[in-house]
């Protein structure tokens, strides 16, 4: 006999980035910004902000809609604002990487400000792309639109998304240098492994989970 599990205890507590200040605050900033670097687009303006709360655990992320006149006509557009982490770094070069290498469907990225920088954090811009993103919170495979969709289109995505992983993992790898963390091993397996055990230490804080332990030593 098995117990039914409420969904309820399926929620992870995946936290999405906390959001240090007011993203309004900033505005005439990025539309200084962004009126820099797409100095074409005339009387360019940020005309509504939002603030993702169901995904974005990487880095806090701001999303913009923009306006601008193109020889007198209105046009309309978005743009993606991602702020500072440990990784900010890390993902802009990934992304420019696999953008220029063109093997998978990635956004463009514009205009890395490392600190100090005018939001008195290190950021970057992204390309807005529209659609449906599956939430961090709750986790997308126990609730919401993904978890509803019906059985065959949710396998038309997940195959989709295993032939996008097969194309990104045939990348050679003496092209992404970037990826190459030495002091966490000699190869790259033994710092795929590392990196692994440190996220682990993080997430346990202190605490003990037997499972998680007895893997951690037979991997080791």
């Amino acid at each position: 006999m098995t117990n039914a599990v409420p969904r309820e205890a399926h929620d992870l507590g995946v936290p999405t980035k906390v959001h240090s200040r007011d993203p309004a605050t900033f505005t005439p900033i990025l539309t200084d910004l962004l009126r820099a670097r797409f100095p074409d687009r005339q009387d360019l303006a940020v005309t509504g902000i939002d603030v993702p709360t169901g995904a974005g655990v990487n880095n806090e992320t701001v999303l913009l809609d923009l306006a601008w006149k193109d020889s007198g006509a209105r046009r309309e557009g978005g743009a993606v604002l991602r702020l500072e982490s440990d990784d900010t770094l890390f993902h802009y070069e990934l992304y420019r990487l696999m953008r220029q290498q063109g093997r998978i469907p990635v956004p463009d990225v514009w205009g890395l400000t490392l600190s100090p920088s005018p939001l008195d954090k290190a950021f970057f811009f992204m390309e807005r792309i529209e659609g449906r993103v599956p939430s961090d919170q709750p986790p997308f495979h126990t609730s919401g639109w993904f978890h509803d969709t019906a059985v065959e289109d949710r396998r038309a995505m997940w195959m989709d998304t295993i032939d996008v992983m097969a194309r990104l993992h045939a990348t050679p790898l003496d092209t992404l240098g970037i990826l190459d963390r030495p002091e966490l091993g000699a190869t790259g397996v033994a710092q795929e492994l590392g990196q692994a055990l440190h996220y682990l230490d993080w997430a346990l804080d202190g605490d003990r989970h037997r499972v998680l332990e007895e893997t951690a030593a037979w991997l080791r």
